[in-house]
């Protein structure tokens, strides 16, 4: 009993040492900045601020950049353009109700538009929706046939759905049109696309 009673002594003589020894030492962390550029300028036009916009999504500043856009929508609500430019800023975060939402706007202000329906389809594809996703894929490579990024995407969601034959095809089309397709990234751009095979 009495060598016990010491190791008990022991026991909650040391677990302070020991608690204090298995914690983290304190790290003062600030949180991001969430907003880092000016409001948009009601006197702006338009254009202004979609170039704003663009430039503010090219330094990953999602959220400023759909300040802009969002401005530059308010005084030209017809323009496909930056509705797509819109939902990918919108993909960018996550916000894939969103991204749908303004991509469905643009299709239905510009049908020929293929870059809207390639990002229709990559909503889907991030949703794991790979049936609509391809669905999407193909209408914007009948608009635009030349578009490797069309293709690769295409690749992307039957490799998903472990169609192999029409991914090696799909991607085969994508380098024939493109060599240097799974190597081209931005965040500027108006067609999203998945990452390489």
């Amino acid at each position: 009993m009495h060598r016990h009673f010491v190791l008990s002594v022991l026991a909650l003589c040391l677990l302070p040492v020991l608690a204090a020894q298995s914690r983290p030492d304190p790290v003062q962390v600030t949180p991001p900045l969430v907003r880092h550029a000016q409001p948009p300028s009601p006197t702006a036009s338009p254009e202004q601020l979609e170039q704003h916009g663009d430039e503010l999504r090219a330094q990953k500043a999602y959220l400023d950049a759909l300040d802009y856009y969002r401005a530059a929508l308010a005084k030209s609500p017809n323009d496909a353009q930056i509705f797509n430019k819109s939902a990918i800023t919108e993909l960018f975060l996550q916000r894939f109700k969103e991204s749908k939402k303004d991509l469905e706007r643009a299709t239905r202000l510009d049908p020929g538009f293929g870059d809207a329906y390639n990002n229709l389809g990559v909503v889907s594809y991030l949703q794991r929706k790979y049936d609509n996703a391809i669905k999407q894929y193909e209408k914007a490579i009948k608009l635009r046939p030349d578009s490797a990024s069309y293709y690769s995407n295409l690749g992307a969601a039957y490799f998903s759905k472990k169609d192999y034959e029409r991914a090696t095809f799909a991607y085969s089309r994508a380098v024939q049109l493109d060599p240097s397709v799974f190597e081209n990234s931005s965040h500027a751009g108006v067609a999203a696309q998945m990452s390489s095979p």
